[in-house]
């Protein structure tokens, strides 16, 4: 079995968008706000 580090960020994508589609709003206000705080 592959690791995360491991695939393609291509294959990520979908994965990661469909994960993010089944957050309710407030839970996706938090993960702007966390993803915000790891680009600094």
């Amino acid at each position: 079995m592959s690791t995360l580090t491991e695939l393609d960020p291509k294959q990520l994508r979908p994965l990661l968008h469909a994960e993010i589609d089944r957050l309710r709003d407030e839970d996706v206000a938090l993960l702007h706000r966390v993803a915000l705080q790891l680009e600094l």
